[in-house]
């Protein structure tokens, strides 16, 4: 699902001084980047899109033919501004306190939100546009519970009754970071994974027995994460109900099964949940397997290795 913004959430999450505020409650950014827009102001020549739905940034170089352009010429210039009707106009830091009264002069009356930062066009690019391309990323909604273990992003999935949650708890007991529980919304940027809890799950957490629990109240603050690049599956598998018999489950490790989320193929790996299994500890230690190949180490393939040349020294003796 596509995302919109509203105007009032960039305005929140950076440091703008607002200077015309617009409805920024009812105005949405619908698309990603930050537009420039010199040749809709330097000629009459009709743009290919009726509306600017992303935020227009006047920096240095606008500034510049804004000075140079005659009353009539600005005045032109601004009605074309407003028929784009972009949702914010973003100033740069070379907009002084004479050259704002002069833009709100010859813009007039507008619901567009003007606000400027003490910042340079390309250190707004740099900041705001990767901001809203993932907040607006399609979506979808994905099944499990998300973790910040070492620094890896692990989404703990598993049928009804597997211990997610209750994994979970014991992760964040060993220090671990929460990001949701129950619904991820996962969106691709730059062809990584990222996951974020749904608007409804923030912070909760269901653990069977125990009902709804509030894990920052719990653990405090410190112990969650807004989002996290997912950069591994853990599926955990109850033997008794899964198609798989428990002998047929990977035992060395060689393989890396991998599963398709938004076009990306993630690492996953399967735990089957028995009683008396430290299935957290297990967890962890996928993690550390993970970290391993990462670096270009698999303990598997080692272990095979070192077994082949055993064998093969026993046959030449």
């Amino acid at each position: 699902m596509a995302k919109k913004i509203p105007v009032k959430e960039l305005l929140n999450k950076f440091n703008f001084q607002v200077i015309n505020k617009g409805r920024p409650s009812r105005r949405y950014i619908t698309s990603s980047g930050i537009a420039r827009i010199g040749i809709e102001l330097a000629t009459n020549i009709k743009p290919a899109h009726k509306k600017q739905t992303n935020p227009v940034c006047f920096g240095t170089s606008e500034l510049n033919y804004f000075k140079q352009a005659t009353p009539h010429a600005f005045k032109q210039m601004m009605k074309r501004v407003k028929k784009l009707n972009p949702p914010m106009i973003i100033l740069n830091s070379a907009f002084k306190t004479e050259d704002i009264k002069k833009l709100l002069k010859g813009i007039g009356k507008t619901d567009i939100t003007i606000a400027s930062l003490n910042m340079s066009s390309t250190d707004i690019y740099f900041d705001i546009s990767p901001w809203i391309a993932r907040k607006i990323a399609p979506s979808s909604i994905i099944h499990g519970t998300l973790m910040s273990i070492y620094g890896i992003g692990v989404l703990i999935t598993g049928d009804s009754g597997t211990g997610k949650s209750e994994a979970a708890m014991e992760l964040l007991k060993a220090g671990r970071m929460f990001i949701g529980d129950d619904a991820i919304e996962v969106y691709n940027y730059g062809h990584s994974i990222f996951g974020r809890p749904s608007d409804i799950a923030k912070q909760f957490m269901e653990v069977r027995g125990l009902g709804i629990l509030d894990v920052s109240r719990m653990f405090g603050w410190q112990a969650t994460m807004q989002e996290t690049q997912i950069h591994m599956i853990v599926h955990l598998v109850n033997p008794e109900t899964s198609k798989k018999n428990l002998n047929e489950f990977e035992r060395l490790g060689v393989s890396q099964p991998r599963e398709k989320i938004r076009g990306v193929n993630i690492p996953k790996y399967f735990i089957p949940v028995t009683v008396g299994r430290p299935t957290a500890s297990l967890i962890e230690s996928a993690v550390i397997d993970f970290k391993m190949k990462k670096a270009g180490y698999n303990s598997a393939q080692t272990y095979l290795d070192n077994y082949d040349k055993v064998i093969t020294k026993g046959v030449r003796k």
